[in-house]
């Protein structure tokens, strides 16, 4: 074990080996001490990101100049869920010394008696490696063809990836298969191998090997026409499709390489087929949950950003209406029943809202606070807001008895000359306005 010392005040660190093990993992380690907003990076991280040890006053202090500024509400949200003692919260951030997305999850492991959080282990992981490597590949790919390197180059090349590669001779019209997958060579080996117009071997493959729904897309983006269009400016064109195997679906990338690409006439390509399914499902996942929150599994702020940015400052034909909502009590539950109560209220009201509204519509904004982006006509949003009131009354906990909202909410048909940003500014202001009422009225106007 190592220590530093910091402000007068000791703080104990992992010892060298440690570190040295996960630097080899591809990840770097971090110490968050929540109770001093504390951050100490050990030395791996100062070696990966050149840069200082101690950082205070997390999330808000201008010295974690290793963090990309636009994703320094997802860090802010990540500290929330430390500081309230979450066991261990992941998000994607991106660093200024390396932009590609990194998954960091902080954990907490030591607590007080009081159950607050004193102490967490930060992992900063790179999530890109196989990115890295196929744009490296690519990159070397490139190489080979500028330099007009032989056909055995390029199918090594594509072999390090692709399962199953081929070579299709422009001029005669003829499919050869370089190598085939072990499947491809049970089902369909001697047909490739007796010389097949690519017309015909690529439209065998695609409608006994590809999922239906994706079977028409694929013939017209591989036709031979449209390979000649895509591959008349570039070398490379790439598609995205889905195979139907063993009653499940998954994704597979098709890759096609011009031959001879700085000679004026197209004679020949190379053609490569691969299974993706685990890099595109692991990239879904990790994109899946930096827009939920983890607590609701509802979208989370930077969702809501995104639906926001989706509307282009234009309000939808049908209307658009914006609902702004506080769970009543929130601070009250935590403080006399505990935390877990708190998130079973949270959780109560975001089942409540999703039970009216479509889960896409729906996010929490932070703490107590949820947002229901509408599009529809003001009558259809009062009716399901009606709803939403009867679907809470009905809702009981196991900790927390009942529910309570305040909510606010202004849609296009009143306000037709502003914007989608402007129109949620007029739901949050009725919201605080129900807020301020219901205080007042239950509880004196103590939050």
């Amino acid at each position: 074990m190592k220590s530093i010392t910091y402000a007068g005040t000791e703080y104990e660190l992992f010892d060298e080996t440690i570190e040295k093990v996960l630097a080899s993992a591809n990840c770097v380690l971090l110490y968050y001490y929540p109770q001093q907003r504390l951050l100490i990076a050990s030395d791996t991280f100062m070696q990966v990101f050149h840069t200082g040890r101690v950082f205070t006053n997390i999330p808000y202090g201008l010295e974690l100049d290793f963090i990309m500024p636009d994703d320094f509400q997802a860090l802010e949200e990540l500290t929330e869920h430390i500081n309230n003692g979450d066991e261990s919260y992941s998000t994607l951030l991106r660093t200024r010394d390396n932009p590609i997305s990194s998954q960091v999850t902080f954990t907490n492991i030591e607590y007080s008696e009081d159950g607050k959080p004193l102490k967490a282990i930060g992992l900063i992981q790179n999530m890109d490696d196989q990115l890295e490597k196929e744009h490296a590949y690519n990159q070397k790919l490139q190489e080979l063809l500028l330099k007009q390197k032989t056909d055995n180059a390029i199918v090594q090349a594509l072999s390090v990836e692709y399962e199953s590669v081929y070579h299709l001779d422009i001029i005669n019209n003829i499919v050869t298969p370089i190598r085939l997958s072990s499947i491809i060579e049970r089902l369909y080996g001697p047909f490739f191998r007796s010389g097949p117009t690519y017309e015909k071997a690529f439209g065998a493959y695609v409608m006994h090997t590809v999922y239906e729904d994706d079977q028409q897309m694929l013939l017209e983006k591989g036709s031979l026409e449209n390979l000649r269009r895509e591959l008349s400016t570039k070398n490379v064109f790439e598609q995205q499709y889905r195979v139907l195997r063993d009653g499940s679906i998954r994704y597979f990338n098709m890759k096609v390489v011009r031959k001879n690409y700085h000679e004026q006439e197209m004679t020949g390509l190379i053609l490569g087929f691969a299974d993706v399914n685990e890099q595109k499902t692991r990239w879904e996942n990790l994109l899946k949950n930096s827009l939920t929150d983890s607590l609701t599994n509802i979208g989370n702020r930077r969702a809501y950003d995104n639906a926001i940015n989706a509307l282009e400052d234009t309000i939808p034909p049908v209307g658009l209406g914006f609902v702004s909502i506080d769970a009543n009590g929130l601070k009250a539950i935590n403080d006399t029943l505990g935390h877990a109560a708190g998130d079973e209220l949270l959780c109560g009201v975001a089942e409540s809202i999703v039970s009216i509204f479509p889960s896409k519509e729906c996010f929490r904004m932070g703490g107590d606070e949820f947002t229901v982006i509408h599009p529809g006509p003001k009558e259809e949003l009062e009716q399901m807001l009606a709803a939403l009131n009867e679907a809470l009354d009905q809702w009981h906990g196991i900790i927390v008895e009942k529910a309570s909202i305040s909510a606010g909410f202004a849609h296009s048909a009143d306000f037709p000359y502003i914007n989608p940003i402007a129109l949620s500014r007029r739901a949050d202001d009725a919201m605080y306005r129900e807020k301020n009422r219901y205080y007042s009225e239950h509880q004196g106007g103590r939050r």
